[in-house]
């Protein structure tokens, strides 16, 4: 049954609280925001929508404060392909690949020829053991960038696990002439670690 105060609401704004409260059961917290602001921006007095804001605002002081900003960066900039990709690194580094694959996607259908969406995509599909996904998204990243070390990288091991060591070796050595040293800031960083590998 309808919230006391909601059937004074239009349809629109009905479907649009919904949806809201969809998103924030798919953990989606700060789109869920996005639309109960729009909502209250045309009726500030909902009661409903008020309440619901005030769910979603604590759901989101329950996660991390840079994944927090992170999701409201992509809902205020959903047009912004570098905000999606930045969403759906910090998802991937969280162990959320659901949430990951569909910010890559936004980033890609936002920016078609993204080198570096099309590598994440491809190393999540790597880590989550989709080898035909991860092979065709890596392939997509080295056409528009042909040294890009993540599709190498993710190349790489794909070939090394089919037996095709030189070819993979070969892929490496593509990326690691360009750069041999990667950065991967954490998203809640504890300390500073530098670690060798070879």
């Amino acid at each position: 049954p309808p919230a006391a105060g909601a059937l004074d609401l239009p349809k629109a704004a009905l479907a649009s609280l919904e949806k809201a409260q969809r998103l924030l059961a798919e953990r989606r917290a700060a789109e869920a925001l996005a639309l109960v602001e729009t909502v209250l921006a045309r009726h500030p007095s909902a009661a409903v929508a008020q309440d619901l804001r005030a769910e979603i605002v604590e759901a989101i002081n329950r996660q991390p404060p840079a994944l927090a900003r992170l999701e409201l960066l992509a809902a205020l900039h959903p047009g912004k392909a570098a905000a999606h990709l930045e969403l759906a690194y910090a998802y991937a580094a969280l162990d959320r690949p659901a949430d990951a694959e569909r910010g890559f996607k936004r980033a890609l259908e936002l920016h078609p020829r993204s080198a570096d969406a099309e590598a994440g995509l491809a190393s999540l599909y790597l880590s989550v053991d989709i080898s035909d996904g991860a092979e065709h998204h890596a392939r997509r990243a080295l056409t528009f960038d042909p040294a890009h070390a993540v599709g190498c990288q993710t190349l790489a091991t794909l070939l090394e696990r089919r037996g095709e060591a030189e070819a993979a070796r070969a892929q490496l050595d593509i990326a690691y002439r360009r750069q041999a040293l990667f950065e991967q800031p954490a998203l809640e960083p504890v300390r500073r670690v530098l670690v060798l590998a070879t």
